[in-house]
């Protein structure tokens, strides 16, 4: 099945922003099975504090890919995945607004449907010609994110983690191939899911799932 044909399927909105209007895309795959109900190691903060030193705690692409050593704990597990959410909002501006007929980059970042929502709606913007710049509004919230309970796509004990944010349309502006300014809708901040995970074999974090417009969340933004 198609890309475009699986995303009518699903119920899928449009998040990002397209040809001339904001586009706004609900991914709903969550993951599944079994809850593991391991009772969590104490954290320690020193030991977090160590592992992140050298990464911005707002990766850029220059910073990527996010390369670590196996969380230890459930805390340092949230940092660094906070982290790739961070690096993944950056990748998705360098695509959209700089080489959105180039979506290459997504690997250091993005898989599965985290990478197929930025490439699909990069080639529809790089088919219509129009350019966008400016910067989306994103906050991760490490407060209301947690290791996920379920899923077994991650080889270690903390390498799947359930992020919760606040996503707009910050800044970004279009206008069509001429620079004339073209109009869309203004998107306030409002609650984004993503799933990190942690890939034992290279070691690195990726965001491997999203819900721009998750119909659960328990807080406003």
């Amino acid at each position: 099945m198609s890309w475009e044909k699986k995303m009518r399927t699903q119920k899928l909105r449009i998040v990002v922003l397209g040809s001339a209007a904001v586009l706004a895309l609900v991914l709903s795959a969550c993951a599944s099975g079994e809850p593991d109900l391991t009772p969590l190691p104490s954290t320690d903060a020193s030991t977090v504090a160590e592992e992140t030193a050298s990464v911005p705690e707002k990766p850029g692409v220059e910073d990527l890919p996010l390369v670590a050593e196996p969380p230890a704990t459930e805390s340092a597990a949230i940092d660094w995945a906070v982290r790739a959410t961070y690096g993944y909002i950056a990748v998705e501006g360098d695509v959209m607004n700089n080489h959105p007929d180039d979506t290459s980059e997504l690997a250091l970042i993005a898989k599965g449907n985290a990478s197929d929502l930025i490439s699909y709606y990069a080639g529809r913007l790089a088919e219509t010609g129009n350019i966008r710049s400016g910067n989306a509004y994103y906050e991760a919230l490490a407060e209301r994110s947690s290791v996920a309970t379920s899923g077994d796509a991650s080889a270690t004990r903390f390498g799947r983690v359930e992020v919760w944010g606040c996503y707009g349309s910050g800044d970004v502006t279009l206008t069509d191939a001429d620079g004339k300014p073209l109009e869309h809708a203004n998107i306030p901040p409002a609650p984004m899911w993503l799933l990190a995970e942690y890939d034992a074999t290279s070691s690195i974090w990726y965001i491997v799932d999203i819900d721009p417009l998750p119909q659960d969340a328990a807080f406003s933004c």
